[in-house]
């Protein structure tokens, strides 16, 4: 028995299951994009920023694969890329990049690297400007790692998912619904 039988009632154990479902599948699906990303051929694009999104709930807090930024080039809105870099590449590429020129408030012009992931999307692997740019290697290897700890993160939360509901069936399933005390077999 993985919980003690004092530790959760029927609610719980159900409860519990059903919350670390959903945090492994979300995570799953932050994730997917960024996976897809690893194995596909790099296009090459051209061009000038025109739109950019910073997603409002995990701004800066530095969770990877949470933490991504899309953008679009050339006024094109129904093309879009994702940039997810670590902490300390973010830090790197706000030394040298802006998205618009502060003198000027002319867009950027980018040299991007990138793959499909379907048909509007590509995930970044390395961005040129004139100040500077970032390493396709870099870049591929943050997102590996990235990739590989929330794969088995998720993993960890669908295996504790299960622990609970083996609990629920094991211990709970002859109990009343709102009977307290041991459960019987």
């Amino acid at each position: 028995m993985f919980f003690p039988r004092r530790f959760m009632n029927r609610f719980g154990c159900l409860n519990l299951s059903v919350f670390l479902c959903f945090l492994a599948l979300y995570l799953f699906l932050q994730m997917k994009p960024v996976c897809k990303g690893l194995f596909g051929e790099e296009d090459l694009f051209y061009g000038y920023v025109s739109l950019v999104a910073v997603s409002s709930v995990w701004n800066e807090t530095n969770v990877p694969l949470f933490d991504k930024v899309s953008f679009c080039i050339n006024g094109d809105k129904k093309a879009s890329f994702i940039l997810a870099l670590s902490k300390s590449q973010k830090e790197e590429m706000n030394q040298w990049f802006r998205w618009w020129d502060s003198e000027t408030g002319n867009a950027t012009a980018l040299e991007i690297r990138a793959v499909r992931i379907s048909d509007n999307t590509w995930v970044v692997h390395e961005i040129n400007s004139r100040e500077g740019s970032l390493s396709n290697a870099g870049v591929a290897n943050f997102q590996m790692r990235a990739c590989f700890w929330a794969g088995l993160i998720s993993l960890v939360l669908f295996f504790g998912a299960f622990l609970c509901l083996r609990e629920y069936f094991t211990y709970y399933r002859y109990q009343s619904w709102f009977t307290p005390g041991k459960a019987s077999r």
